[in-house]
């Protein structure tokens, strides 16, 4: 493939991906959004359209790959990114670094937005698994010791604070 097409091709590639990645970026909030404020309305649409900005962005990704490739297909070493700016001329170094690097950055905070959400559910989960468990206790019959602490020891072995 000629140079200058293979700069236009990473070029339209990195710009889909940038693009991909922040449509990404927004539906995550959006979703955020709406686990905080309690609206479950439309969050399986949210879900759904994060799942396939997703897959957008890996097949992108691989076609990234792929051109790279293109540059020395019979050799058993992958070309990089950086390997092929090298090649490249200082200008046209220039733009690809920029567009490389707003990706990153684009990506480290689809990231970041991605973990805020994964512990806030985790959070909410383990507080609501914690009243459930507590409810869950509280109708089972208690034991408690003479000193009146809870224990779980057989049912064969209690007190009765009760005389007859």
């Amino acid at each position: 493939m000629e140079p200058n097409a293979m700069i236009e091709n990473l070029t339209s590639i990195l710009n889909c991906q940038i693009e991909t990645i922040t449509k990404l970026t927004d539906v995550q909030q959006k979703m955020y959004a709406q686990v905080r404020s309690r609206s479950w309305e439309g969050i399986e649409g949210f879900v759904a359209r994060a799942e396939n900005l997703a897959r957008e962005f890996s097949t992108l990704d691989k076609q990234c790959f792929l051109a790279l490739q293109k540059i020395n297909p019979y050799s058993d070493e992958p070309v990089d990114f950086e390997t092929f700016i090298a090649q490249c001329t200082k200008e046209d170094a220039a733009e690809l670094r920029k567009l490389y690097a707003d990706l990153k950055r684009k990506v480290f905070r689809s990231k970041i937005e991605n973990d805020v959400f994964n512990t806030y559910v985790g959070h909410a989960r383990s507080l609501m698994e914690g009243m459930v468990d507590a409810v869950i206790t509280e109708n089972k019959t208690a034991f408690y010791t003479n000193t009146g602490a809870p224990t779980s020891a057989p049912a064969g072995s209690f007190l009765i604070d009760k005389s007859f």
